[in-house]
């Protein structure tokens, strides 16, 4: 989940999203979530979207190429709207640093409003992070602009205001 921890060059776990987060015993994490955040389109992020994530990734159902990342979870535990706890199947050296790079956190709203949720992606490209999407064409390229209502306890601001790649 980098948009729930990220991870500095030395390798330890920094807060991106969460607030705090803790091992509960050798295959549960519990994390607390930063109340401050919101996706592109203004939605709050909350353990509803992490729920919303989970849900799409583990289900057998969904079209994921590398679907055998997300093996590992067994279930969420919601403690509250910004308080969850992750079961794994069996104990794990590897779970912050498969959140932290595997896992890219959605907006439940605007997943569950899609007809195919794997479009997401594809249709509705938003998140939490630096920079968020204007446009995209495939013959005139990606517009992105800084995230104005981006805030990190460990990334500078967006010194760029707009660009075109």
């Amino acid at each position: 989940l980098l948009t729930v921890t990220g991870v500095q060059t030395c390798a330890l776990p920094i807060s991106s999203l969460a607030k705090s987060w803790k091992r509960i015993d050798d295959k549960t994490l519990e994390f607390e979530l930063r109340e401050d955040i919101k996706f592109h389109n203004g939605n709050k992020f909350d353990t509803a979207d992490v729920k919303a994530t989970l849900d799409y990734l583990l289900d057998p159902k969904s079209k994921i190429t590398y679907q055998g990342r997300y093996n590992w979870v067994k279930e969420l535990e919601i403690l509250g709207p910004y308080k969850f706890r992750l079961h794994a199947v069996e104990p794990t050296g590897t779970d912050l640093n498969t959140l932290a790079y595997r896992f890219q956190m959605w907006d439940a709203e605007t997943l569950n409003a899609l007809p195919d949720k794997g479009d997401y992606s594809r249709l509705a490209v938003m998140g939490t992070g630096i920079y968020k999407l204007v446009s995209f064409d495939r013959n005139k390229g990606v517009v992105v602009e800084r995230n104005e209502a981006y805030n990190s306890n460990s990334v500078k601001k967006a010194q760029i205001g707009r660009a075109h790649v």
